[in-house]
């Protein structure tokens, strides 16, 4: 079963836009049990699904990714903004002519009207449409006729070429619309569908060049950000996030994405502010249309998605693309979990998706099961077998839901008829429903939250607060439970406990321990056969090692960021000196000596920098962290230059560096602060 926690940041992401979809298709409808002899008309039609892979690719883009910080953290105290180098007092004749100019530039900037763009299409429905089905007939001309005659080999679910093409025609291009001047907005997909992410692109702005975004939902009120790891931002006053503030880099171009999972159709809208100008721009979120199919009444009232590998039975709160994209994501489990257990199910689970808690309760209420805490359960038999769940979290946690029950549905049919304990049960579909998350599109989601699971087990064991492993194993026992804290901790110390299994004894250990008891030995006789341990001598040993866990990654991480912060403290700190010098009046040459300590000290910190080995997973950040220094060590550099030769040309380069400083600094803070965040360094 899988849970949820009220008030816990909720993450998920898209798997794969419609081309990565379909091109996972044909590999993944084939039965679980392979025919000895392969049809050849299996090897014609996968090529005419190729070349429908091909058209896709041509019309659909994939979504770009950002890596933004989840955190609205204000500014550290110690941070100052770059104050500009004071300029020496001009001329009556320069004082003529700046005010000439000013009144120029003034006049030639009143504008005619505030402009409201609306969104440039690119291809047009019927034009996607029209390549499908052109590149479709073409291929299919291409099969030749009669077929060799074959032995008739079932399949699980007929690809459906017909509907196939009536989604992939909903496939649009990006649209384009000028927001200010030469300044250009881009938005893929130009007609966006519900349930999936937007991209945006500003391009042509000024180098590093600092724009306010916020959306605007179809009520026109402000819409809450999502950031691009699916996580909320930490809430100001209580009221959420709302409005950000980005940077262009140093081309003029700024690149966002919108984390749309939740994002109801209608007309939407992106307010961007650019020098305290604000345009706005509207773009339409529609369903993806599929094919009509029966309707069925289980407590609310289903529409059937046949999908590739699968049925997908969905409520109308449900966006009608997630039934296709988790089809991808079933597919891909499938394979994914075979490789890692060697394991697959004989049958691949129809999917019941709706949209609300309340819903779930009929819908269980109607099939006869008893709900408890469970954001989704897999029903093993009768009439309405399959997996049902929730849909209302972002897409990673979706996508986590259907990978916890999955595994159980694995565990089931592995288990036949004994009945598993219920902490080895739970605790590999939420270790693997962890480590495949990490191996998703984006594994950050999943690392968040796997994270804070390690973190409760870990503080229960230092407080002496963990629940015994043998009142973990009765599944009444664990339903029953219904403290929030002790849901969530039962959870993690099953996590825990097949972790310990994996990393103590090895990674086939928790599954031979199942292979034994389906073989009819009790728990404690198969860890002891297994493991060489009693169960007590297993629960201390686990128990103490919990103590003094760490994710080896998140070490390294953890280890680096200390580092890199301390690097930024000192940074601050020469910040600080600067200021002061700014603000001494003395003369020029009486501040030689100060700025040139400033640039050592800087030079110094931009050493250490270049000395520091990042993680793998603090490459990007590390690169992020040396351009910026270089670019502090240079700006500091030009007001020394300015202070030993008086040449005003190096002030002015000095000056013109600062909106690149505050672009680089904000930024890395930024990273810096997801790191954090992402790997919950604040933690035990």
């Amino acid at each position: 079963m899988r849970v949820v926690v009220s008030g816990k940041l909720t993450v998920f992401s898209l798997y794969g836009a419609l081309a990565v979809t379909f091109a996972l298709l044909v590999g993944c409808g084939s039965q679980p049990n392979p025919p000895p002899t392969p049809d050849p008309r299996i090897d014609q039609l996968q090529r005419v699904v190729e070349e429908i892979a091909v058209t896709v690719d041509r019309v659909s883009r994939q979504v770009a990714l950002l890596d933004q910080t989840p955190i609205a953290t204000p500014t550290p105290a110690a941070t100052l903004t770059p104050t500009a180098s004071p300029t020496p007092g001009p001329s009556l004749a320069e004082i003529q002519a700046l005010i000439d100019s000013s009144i120029n530039a003034a006049i030639a900037d009143i504008p005619t009207s505030t402009p409201f763009p609306t969104l440039t299409p690119g291809l047009s429905l019927r034009q996607v449409e029209n390549i499908v089905e052109a590149t479709v007939t073409a291929a299919i001309a291409e099969i030749p006729t009669p077929l060799p005659t074959t032995t008739p080999v079932p399949v699980p679910t007929p690809i459906n070429l017909p509907a196939l093409i009536a989604i992939v025609s909903q496939v649009s291009g990006p649209a384009t619309t000028v927001v200010d001047g030469a300044v250009t907005l881009r938005v893929e997909p130009g007609q966006p569908l519900a349930g999936r992410d937007i991209s945006f692109i500003l391009e042509d702005l000024k180098p590093w060049q600092r724009v306010k975004i916020e959306f605007v939902d179809p009520r026109s009120e402000p819409a809450e950000w999502i950031t691009e790891n699916e996580a909320n931002f930490a809430k100001v006053d209580g009221l959420p996030v709302t409005e950000r503030t980005l940077f262009a880099d140093e081309s003029g171009r700024l690149e966002w994405l919108r984390i749309a999972t939740q994002d109801v159709e209608g007309v939407w809208s992106v307010r961007i502010t650019l020098d305290a100008r604000t345009v706005t721009v509207n773009y339409p979120i529609t369903q993806l249309q599929l094919p009509l199919q029966q309707f069925e009444d289980i407590g609310v009232q289903f529409r059937r998605y046949q999908g590739f590998i699968s049925n997908v039975f969905y409520s109308a709160d449900v966006p009608s693309s997630l039934t296709v994209d988790l089809q991808a994501h079933l597919a891909w489990l499938v394979d994914e979990l075979e490789e890692i257990l060697g394991i697959r199910s004989g049958q691949i689970p129809d999917i019941y998706l709706v949209g609300s808690r309340s819903a779930l309760d009929k819908v269980s209420e109607a099939i006869g099961v008893d709900l408890g805490f469970e954001a989704g359960y897999f029903m093993p038999g009768g009439q309405h077998q399959g997996i049902y769940m929730r849909a209302d979290s972002l897409r990673t946690e979706v996508q986590r839901t259907l990978t916890h029950e999955y595994i159980h549905l694995v565990l089931d049919e592995k288990a036949g008829n004994t009945s598993l304990p219920a902490w080895l049960n739970e605790g590999l579909a939420s270790y693997y429903e962890y480590q495949l998350g990490l191996r998703s599109e984006r594994p950050d989601a999943s690392r968040l939250v796997m994270h804070v699971s390690t973190d409760r087990a870990k503080s229960a064991a230092l407080s002496g607060g963990t629940l015994p492993l043998n009142a973990l194993e009765s599944r009444a026992s664990w339903n029953s439970r219904s403290d929030e804290d002790e849901i969530q901790l039962q959870y993690a110390e099953a996590h825990m406990a097949v972790r310990f299994l994996i990393d103590t004894f090895g990674p086939d250990v928790p599954m031979g321990v199942v292979e034994k008891i389906v073989e009819g030995l009790s728990l404690p006789d198969a860890l002891l056969e297994i493991t060489g341990q009693s169960y007590a001598e297993f629960q201390d040993g686990f128990f103490e090692w919990l103590k003094n866990w760490e994710d080896p990654q998140r070490a390294e991480v953890r280890a680096y960021v200390n580092t890199l912060n301390g690097i930024m403290d000192s940074q601050d700190a020469i910040s600080e000196r600067r200021a002061k010098d700014l603000n001494s009046q003395l003369p020029l040459f009486q501040r030689i000596t100060p700025r040139s300590v400033l640039v050592a000290d800087a030079q110094a910190l931009l050493s250490s920098m270049n000395s520091t080995s990042p993680p793998s997973a603090m490459i990007e950040v590390h690169e992020d962290a040396l351009a910026y220094l270089e670019t502090f060590v240079n700006w500091l550099t030009l007001e020394l230059e300015y202070a030993q030769t008086s040449i005003d040309a190096r002030r002015v380069q000095a000056n013109d560096m600062i909106p690149e400083i505050n672009a680089r600094e904000s930024t890395l803070r930024r990273s810096i602060n997801t790191a954090a965040f992402i790997y919950q360094l604040d933690d035990p």
